[in-house]
């Protein structure tokens, strides 16, 4: 080409445009076009590919963010889902809460048809009430399920992490009569293990926290053995002590249960200060229980303790002071035990940490005059009769409750008397400005007992 070209640049122009003429047909010749044709399908389709690599590229790039975004969904629907089972569960604790019973356990006990138990609650206000159904300590499904099985061979309710006199908040779980039980002493009670030893005053638990009395369960066939209790601190108007108590069982052997009992120990069971052995068996009649006379003992077909645990709140019980004058106008009922501290006297409605070694109140002659008591929801509505013989209208109030019309006045009541143990802030202060507005006389009490009250009334209300 190099020789071609050098002889067409000596030649000249007519001899180049002849050579360029001769180049132009040979481009022309149907080989080359279809070389040409060929190269521009391959420039084409290489330029498809490169379009279908960006699409793939692009596309991947699109499922990844789709992956991530339906994940993410995923996540959340998840996290929704919880949440809303979350507020179903708030709401059903918020009606639960809305229809709570805060109160003192007084027993628990088996029915006789074993369909569940019944729960004695004595509330703040002094009502007692008698709860049907199973009692759990926890809300949760997998846990109340578990307790239900645990409790079909149960003389007592497994569940029952409560023991008597404390107190608790029990609020209805669901549609069927299941009650979640909540202590409101969880951070003092505790669980001792020790034996048992008896004292001049009864039966205490020798543990490594010290002997500590108990004041439930504890009888003459427990000494010496190893024994377990619940240990509840001191509060207002309880002292600090065991309150559930139990014999451990040594080695392998299985726990005996006792079916024939004396009246005496029966006595001592329920702890009872007089006890009629003639009322006690047509008590067993009346409630259709199986029972034999075999000479001075009682046989049950079933252990004794289930038996008189359910008998705990049919048998009418009369509760008595120290006082002989008491227990002396108590000498033809049946059952009669000795009140609790925190308990008045059936007869002289003294409480028991108040209780003076006097006798019986001076008689006094008020002359028809109309006082308000506030509190005292231990004693109660039973003010009013045990001053009505002193000539002294009464009219009380819960400590606990809503005052209701008297927040616009007390009336003509001479004196508004107020127990500083058994009231709330706000009944005190809604009480104390309806004094006001109504210049009435207005006492404080540290004493709930009828002797306390009547020495405090005379002399601020002129008596004869």
């Amino acid at each position: 080409i190099q020789i071609l070209q050098a002889g067409l640049n000596a030649v000249g122009g007519q001899k180049s445009v002849e050579t360029h003429s001769k180049i132009e047909c040979a481009e022309s010749t149907p080989q080359v076009s279809i070389v040409r044709e060929d190269l521009g399908r391959i420039q084409f389709l290489e330029e498809l590919l490169s379009r279908r690599d960006a699409s793939i590229d692009r596309l991947n790039q699109e499922i990844s963010s789709f992956r991530s975004q339906q994940s993410l969904e995923r996540d959340e629907r998840q996290r929704v889902q919880f949440l809303q089972s979350k507020v179903q569960r708030l709401e059903i604790e918020v009606l639960s809460f809305k229809e709570a019973l805060f109160g003192r356990v007084l027993a628990i006990y088996p029915r006789f048809d074993n369909k569940g138990f019944i729960l004695a609650l004595e509330t703040f206000d002094g009502e007692r009430r008698l709860i049907e159904g199973d009692f759990f300590s926890s809300m949760e499904p997998s846990k109340i399920k578990l307790d239900l099985e645990l409790s079909k061979n149960s003389v007592f309710p497994v569940q029952s992490e409560f023991v008597e006199g404390e107190w608790v908040m029990v609020r209805p779980y669901g549609e069927e009569k299941n009650f979640v039980v909540t202590s409101m002493e969880r951070k003092g009670r505790k669980e001792l293990v020790g034996y048992v030893e008896e004292c001049s005053d009864g039966f205490r638990l020798i543990s490594e926290d010290g002997p500590i009395p108990i004041f439930f369960g504890g009888d003459k066939s427990c000494l010496q053995f190893p024994a377990a209790g619940i240990y509840l601190p001191e509060v207002p108007q309880r002292p600090a002590g065991v309150y559930s108590f139990r014999k451990l069982s040594i080695g392998q052997e299985k726990p005996k249960y006792e079916s024939d009992l004396t009246f005496p120990r029966i006595q001592a069971f329920l702890g009872l200060l007089r006890f009629n052995h003639k009322n006690f068996i047509q008590l067993l009649k009346d409630n259709e229980i199986s029972h034999a006379i075999k000479g001075e003992k009682i046989h049950f077909e079933d252990d004794y303790r289930r038996v008189l645990s359910s008998l705990r709140s049919k048998i009418s019980v009369r509760a008595v002071c120290d006082r002989e004058e008491c227990r002396k106008k108590l000498l033809e009922e049946p059952f009669v035990r000795l009140s609790r501290n925190d308990e008045s006297c059936s007869v002289c409605l003294e409480v028991g940490e108040e209780i003076e070694k006097i006798n019986f109140p001076q008689k006094y002659d008020f002359r028809k005059a109309s006082i308000l008591i506030a509190g005292g929801d231990v004693v109660g509505s039973r003010y009013q009769e045990a001053m009505a013989e002193f000539n002294l209208n009464v009219r009380w109030v819960s400590g606990y409750h809503s005052i209701g019309g008297l927040g616009e006045g007390l009336g003509n009541v001479e004196l508004l008397v107020i127990i500083l143990k058994q009231i709330s802030h706000t009944v005190l202060r809604e009480l104390l400005v309806s004094a006001k507005f109504s210049k009435t006389k207005v006492v404080f009490s540290p004493k709930r007992g009828v002797s306390g009250l009547l020495k405090l009334i005379s002399g601020l209300i002129r008596s004869s």
